[in-house]
């Protein structure tokens, strides 16, 4: 009985080592974290001089699915009589199914708050202004590398055996195109883009569930900070301009 306890392990780790693409798969994509900020922009008082209907924005990025993505880029095993070693590759896409809100929503109500939080415009979804915000979501995502690697020795009666996972760096990055028309005449249009790198992540979770957890959810917040940046921009730019223009 003794000796068939290391041979069980032995089993078991390699198993692990050929099939884990979808349970890591699993892991990654059980829970859904949201979009939402803090709200940090200074706060305009005053009366609101100008209306801006925002028009759902459209996405025409095709690559952020609604599940998501996970790719195994390589992997190795090295089998040997008393001892076996393996690591492998993943390259994770964060999908639709992680993310709480809608995209298109969320950044449309997000574009209204921060109008009518940090600029003299008033925006709303079915404004009667001659005022129209049409918005494009370019380019949209978040992805990184997950690395799992372990060894298994077996010497006589003793043996022993290590797992290791850890994640990133990951990229997050969104580019919005906008168009602010009057009827329709396109009066300003223009790009922002924002790209940010998250931070490595190691081997200190309490399991390989929190791990996975986590880098799902800062994947999604990397992505949250990338749209703040370009939809802060954004109401800023259009809010210099109108104000501009009036005077």
């Amino acid at each position: 009985m003794i000796n068939k306890i290391p041979v069980f392990i032995f089993i078991l780790m390699l198993f692990n080592s050929c099939v884990g693409t979808k349970k890591l798969y699993n892991g990654l994509t059980k829970e859904s974290s949201t979009l939402e900020y803090l709200y940090d922009s200074k706060f305009k008082d005053g009366s609101k001089t100008d209306t801006i209907k925002i028009n759902k924005p459209l996405i025409v990025d095709l690559k952020l699915t609604k599940s998501g993505n996970l790719k195994k880029i390589k992997a190795s095993t090295l089998p040997l009589i008393i001892y076996t070693s393996w690591k492998s590759e993943h390259t994770y896409s964060v999908g639709q199914n992680v993310i709480k809100e809608d995209i298109s929503d969320f950044v449309r109500k997000t574009l209204i708050n921060e109008f009518c939080r940090s600029s003299s415009i008033f925006a709303g979804s079915t404004s009667n202004s001659n005022f129209e915000l049409q918005i494009e979501i370019d380019s949209i995502g978040a992805h990184g590398p997950y690395y799992s690697n372990g060894s298994f020795l077996y010497l006589l009666l003793v043996y022993s055996y290590s797992i290791a996972e850890y994640a990133g760096p990951g990229i997050a990055y969104s580019k919005l195109n906008y168009q602010l028309k009057n009827r329709e005449q396109i009066l300003k249009q223009g790009t922002f883009k924002k790209e940010i790198a998250t931070e490595p992540l190691k081997n200190n979770f309490q399991s390989t569930k929190e791990l996975r957890k986590f880098y799902s959810s800062q994947l999604t917040e990397a992505l949250s900070f990338t749209l703040k940046t370009n939809i802060e921009a954004i109401v800023n730019e259009i809010d210099n301009y109108l104000y501009n223009t009036a005077d």
